[in-house]
């Protein structure tokens, strides 16, 4: 009867054993997934975010997250730091979280609330924003990229090359600058998004100066290998020194754009036969000669009909660009015959059209001796030597076209006899001062 009795008490605890592993069993699994119902009111709560992820910068982080699909979740609720949160007031996905001062970093959990109040499983990420004052010890310590400078066609370059190469800053493509130049301060922006290169570009640099030039740089610091989206600026200063080069050699011009104008009155604008072209002048080949035109019925005085047969003889050239002439040479030929002896060298940047043939007349001082710039008056007695040179255009004006007046010609007789009044030159070298270099002092 003992036996009995006992056996069946023995068989109904395993069974109640049995009952409540199953409810615990039941309870966890109904806790761990991410919808469930309340047994009281059998309430369906909303899903939980997911791909949490986080950027941090200066005192602040930026949290991004996917939100769930059910449409049951009517805001956000971020919890961090000690009893802080967030709550939206809509399904965002993404949040700026500000003044966070603490060293040791947050833990950030980010939940969906129903239109109950009730929340969701969480989710969490750690992070650690940077303080202000280390952020900003850190970006004095680091050495930026530095720029260099050069001279282009009287363009002043400051450039910086392979910004991207700078380990600790990124470069936004952002830059501030300002520098005083002629008297005139000048400011600007330069917002093209160019992150590996930058170029600022002042114009008119023609001659000797100093420029102090102030930047200022916007990046995102590296710090610890790790991108902060925060932008920071750096503020620096330069002085860029242009000036010729110390041996100050003259430059020699490209002879090969240089041309004969042949559309101005009273100039010889025709050889005196094939063999003695224009270009003959400028093909770096002393024994081809230019001779200047003379009239068939009129073999002594020679010279240009237009001018009666008179000085000064005349002859214009396009350099092909504009430039600073600082020199002129040019050689002979049978000993100097009929090359020029005294004659003006004048220049200008334009040829004006539509003018009368008076406004070019030479004999008389013409009119467009008002439009263009005087640049030389040479005249020479020696011409026992290879080549003769002309310092001109003292003023450093700059020009494209050149015309000279030619009043004397050193040799009127020639081998063969005869009285020519006729222009005869070996070759012509024009000659600029040597590109300005620039360098940087920093």
């Amino acid at each position: 009867m003992i036996f009995n009795y006992l056996y069946p008490m023995k068989k109904n605890n395993s069974f109640i054993i049995f009952v409540i592993v199953f409810i615990t069993m039941l309870s966890s699994c109904t806790k761990s997934i991410e919808t469930y119902d309340e047994f009281s009111g059998r309430i369906r709560y909303s899903s939980k975010i997911s791909n949490l992820e986080g950027q941090i910068g200066i005192e602040k982080v930026v949290l991004n997250w996917i939100n769930p699909e059910d449409k049951i979740a009517k805001k956000i609720r971020i919890e961090y730091g000690d009893n802080l949160f967030i709550e939206t007031e809509s399904m965002v996905s993404t949040y700026t979280i500000k003044d966070l001062t603490s060293g040791g970093g947050y833990k950030f959990t980010v939940y969906t609330v129903d239109e109950y109040g009730n929340k969701s499983i969480g989710s969490d990420i750690f992070l650690v924003p940077y303080n202000k004052l280390y952020v900003d010890s850190f970006i004095d310590g680091v050495t930026t990229t530095k720029p260099t400078s050069q001279v282009e066609d009287d363009n002043l370059i400051v450039k910086w090359d392979n910004l991207l190469g700078n380990a600790f800053l990124r470069y936004t493509g952002v830059i501030d600058f300002s520098y005083t130049y002629n008297n005139e301060t000048i400011s600007g922006r330069l917002d093209n998004g160019n992150i590996d290169k930058e170029i600022i570009s002042i114009s008119d640099v023609s001659e000797p100066v100093s420029i102090d030039l102030e930047y200022t740089m916007y990046y995102y610091p590296i710090i610890n290998n790790t991108l902060i989206m925060d932008t920071i600026s750096k503020t620096e200063k330069i002085k860029v020194v242009v000036d010729y080069p110390k041996d100050n050699i003259l430059e020699k011009i490209d002879h090969s754009k240089c041309v004969q104008l042949t559309n101005i009155p009273f100039d010889n604008t025709s050889q005196h036969n094939s063999d003695y072209s224009f270009y003959k002048m400028f093909d770096d080949n002393i024994n081809s000669i230019w001779i200047s035109a003379r009239p068939d019925n009129d073999p002594i005085k020679g010279g240009n009909a237009q001018n009666n047969y008179e000085y000064p003889l005349s002859f214009s050239i396009d350099l092909g660009k504009e430039t600073i002439l600082s020199a002129l040479e040019f050689t002979g030929w049978e000993d100097y015959s009929q090359a020029p002896k005294k004659f003006e060298i004048w220049g200008t940047n334009e040829i004006l059209t539509g003018k009368p043939n008076s406004y070019w007349e030479t004999t008389i001082p013409g009119e467009w001796q008002n439009d263009w710039k005087k640049l030389a008056t040479c005249d020479t007695d020696n011409f026992n030597r290879p080549s003769i040179r002309y310092d001109i255009n003292t003023e450093k004006q700059k020009v494209r076209y050149i015309r000279l007046l030619v009043h004397e010609i050193y040799k009127i007789e020639v081998q063969w006899g005869g009285v020519y009044i006729r222009i005869a030159i070996g070759e012509m070298n024009f000659y600029r001062q040597p590109g300005m270099i620039s360098s940087i002092i920093y």
